[in-house]
């Protein structure tokens, strides 16, 4: 019996980001059938493609900073943000 092959996250893509919700926001996610896209940015840190990305979208109720923590997590994720206009 041949084993299904793992299906991505469902925010595996810009397009189909998880909104997050008001803050504070505590998220647990299992990433490891993330892809990577032809779209996905070059990161500065990096100067190449990621192998996988998983995408969020907040919109700040105000101005001021965003503290953003992978804590916890079994691997050293890269972490990028990116700002937009609506």
């Amino acid at each position: 019996v041949a084993t299904p092959p793992p299906v991505p996250p469902a925010n595996d893509s810009e397009a189909t980001a998880t909104v997050l919700g008001p803050l504070p926001v505590t998220l647990q996610r299992d990433v490891r059938a993330a892809t990577a896209s032809v779209t996905d940015p070059i990161h500065s840190c990096t100067g190449s493609p990621d192998t996988a990305t998983v995408w969020f979208q907040h919109t700040a109720a105000a101005t001021g900073p965003l503290d953003i923590s992978t804590a916890g997590s079994t691997y050293s994720p890269i972490l990028a943000v990116y700002t937009s206009t609506p």
